[in-house]
């Protein structure tokens, strides 16, 4: 049976068809567990088994995982919504405790329900002391609400559809800054800032970048979100794209700190937020995102020669046919998956293998070609020593920082690349993996 032109009768089957499956199953494991968990979305209404209900397993399956000491879980599948049941040896009211702390304490743990059962029966929270579930509309006993069929199901899942798409945006504009903030913490670094000095700049140290970080925040959320709009108004994000520069500048007293990161992050952050709602791997969103982006990064090229003022980074490509930035979004951030994630070298390794590879403007527009050839050729040398030697790195990074040599949009692409690593573990698999 599809899960269209159903009746209520067939429906109400389903439902109860349902129940009495997975009342087997629990039944099955709790002859030979004492514990048994059953984590389901709290989906009101039919169908049961939506792109909401999907990611709210998807969320919480590891979260049970590293709460709980498990024997084994699995996923069923039933129109009446699947759910995923997890066996313990754990004491049965310890594991109810805790799951309740994460349906209490979770951002989405509203819309999830985690069942335990002992023996066989289910424990309730009243018989442990806690309190009832709330109705995430009206704060309502939750069952009151379900009882009397007081909120309309398309309200019901309309909230839960704001909840998820405020908790993806919040979690990768999380995710972007600690990104960043991991890249300015790490010293030395080839001149360029860090939290123990200004390496080759006079004009910024690492409270004008944190200053940055906290003030771009808000933007990168409003980037994801963008991502979960039926249609992506690529529009609407330059524009906003431009009102994050602005503030940056205001924010950082009028000084470049992060322009290159607000253009990455503009291009690829609507991306993850959909791969991570629908479950798909970070090559899915990083192919998306080149589909979406290069026509109009091809544009942008074109209409350099007709501007009259132009960027650094436009000037880099006019004179010598070099993209940077633009180029690594265009071609899906070769600089990075030359060596991630088969790599799992120290960080200052991946700053070498990116320098090596980008043809960054920031080099070229401080000085000139020849150090950018010289800088790529040295970086080269210094990754393919084994092992890494970190003295050298050291050295180096000291002799850069004289010579006033920084390799901005490096720093941006190893920021990038913290952030992949971030979120590779939420997202979903590509296939054959």
């Amino acid at each position: 049976m599809s899960e269209s032109n159903v009746s209520g009768r067939d429906i109400k089957k389903m439902l109860v068809d349902g129940r009495d499956a997975r009342q087997a199953l629990i039944a099955e494991a709790a002859a030979k567990h004492t514990t048994v968990c059953v984590l389901k979305a709290n989906t009101p209404g039919y169908p049961k088994n939506t792109r909401d209900s999907d990611f709210l397993l998807r969320v919480f399956t590891p979260l049970l995982e590293a709460a709980f000491t498990l024997d084994d879980h699995r996923r069923h599948a039933h129109l009446s919504g699947d759910f995923i049941l997890f066996v313990t040896a754990e004491e049965a009211r310890t594991v109810k405790r805790r799951a309740s702390r994460i349906e209490e304490t979770h951002p989405l743990g509203r819309f999830i329900d985690i069942d335990v059962y002992e023996n066989g029966r289910v424990l309730s929270r009243v018989a442990l002391g806690q309190p009832i579930r709330r109705c995430y509309l009206c704060s309502e006993p939750a069952q009151q609400c379900a009882r009397l069929k007081t909120h309309r199901y398309d309200r019901l899942r309309k909230a839960i559809e704001i909840a998820i798409a405020r908790y993806i945006g919040e979690t990768l504009a999380d995710a972007a800054a600690d990104a960043m903030r991991r890249e300015l913490f790490l010293h030395p670094k080839l001149g360029l800032v860090t939290h123990r000095d200004k390496g080759a700049h006079e004009d910024m140290d690492h409270r004008d970048l944190l200053r940055s970080i906290a003030t771009l925040k808000p933007f990168f959320r409003t980037f994801a979100e963008a991502g979960l709009t039926p249609n992506l108004d690529v529009s609407a994000l330059r524009k906003e794209g431009i009102k994050a520069e602005r503030a940056m500048l205001e924010a950082s007293g009028g000084v470049n700190t992060h322009k290159g990161m607000v253009f990455i992050l503009g291009c690829i952050l609507s991306f993850l937020a959909r791969a991570l709602y629908q479950g798909q791997a970070l090559e899915e969103a990083v192919a998306a995102m080149r589909s979406t982006v290069k026509p109009l990064v091809n544009a942008d090229f074109s209409a350099v020669a007709s501007k009259s003022e132009l960027s650094a980074g436009e000037r880099m490509y006019k004179d010598y046919g070099i993209r940077g930035v633009r180029g690594e979004v265009e071609d899906g951030f070769p600089s990075v998956f030359a060596w991630y994630p088969a790599h799992t070298w120290r960080d200052e390794q991946k700053l070498c293998a990116i320098i090596a590879r980008l043809d960054d403007t920031t080099v070229v527009n401080r000085h000139n070609l020849g150090t950018l050839k010289a800088l790529k050729n040295e970086m080269k040398a210094l990754i393919e020593e084994t092992p890494f030697n970190i003295e050298r790195y050291r050295r180096l990074s000291d002799t850069y920082k004289k010579a006033g040599v920084s390799p901005g949009g490096s720093a941006d692409m190893l920021a990038l690349a913290f952030l992949f690593e971030r979120l590779d573990p939420l997202l979903g698999q590509t296939s054959g993996s």
